[in-house]
């Protein structure tokens, strides 16, 4: 009978204990403490460098396979850097002339979308490296500013979002805007 007694009991502190609310795993920092907290701010090292010729390469390549299917099927021949090229990439999109799956058709036109930046905004084609491996970005300048625009298509539509290429490229200009405006700034000693 006390056998019975003390399961029952040690049954039921066993049950209480699993209603119990679980412990915070985060800590609470009062506003002092805040003020004082040490950010990790350690940059991940990355390197940039100029196309070599065989990056230079893929780039062409890559514009090649846009006029083309620009030429097959909006009946222009040549993409030329321009604002009138967002209107082209979007009818492009929107007649879906590419397939989910082309993904290196998306990056085409990511390259096309590039080089508009690139004519607009007075950035520059790099190779940037980092522990992720390497990637051709737009750089502004000499400074630590940089844009992806070969994957801006094919990241969107491997994540089934809708793609607005006049937004994309507001959204983007913007953000090139504000680190050109950031870099015009004095420096304070």
């Amino acid at each position: 009978m006390l056998r019975r007694a003390v399961m029952v009991c040690l049954i039921a502190l066993g049950s209480a204990s699993l209603h119990a609310a679980p412990e915070s795993v985060f800590s609470t920092l009062t506003p002092e403490e805040l003020s004082r907290y040490q950010f990790d701010e350690t940059e991940t090292p990355y390197t940039v460098s100029e196309l070599n010729i065989g990056q230079q390469y893929i780039l062409d390549r890559h514009r090649t396979s846009a006029e083309d299917l620009m030429a097959r099927h909006l009946g222009f021949s040549q993409f030329a850097g321009e604002l009138v090229d967002l209107e082209r990439l979007q009818i492009l999109i929107d007649r879906s002339v590419l397939k989910f799956s082309d993904v290196s058709g998306w990056q085409a036109l990511g390259v096309v979308f590039g080089d508009v930046l690139v004519r607009q905004h007075g950035l520059r084609w790099v190779v940037y490296e980092d522990e992720l491996g390497s990637s051709k970005a737009l750089q502004w300048g000499k400074t630590n500013n940089f844009v992806f625009p070969v994957t801006v298509f094919s990241k969107r539509i491997q994540f089934k979002e809708e793609i607005d290429v006049e937004s994309l490229y507001g959204d983007l200009s913007n953000t090139i805007e504000t680190f050109k405006a950031y870099q015009a700034l004095p420096k304070l000693p």
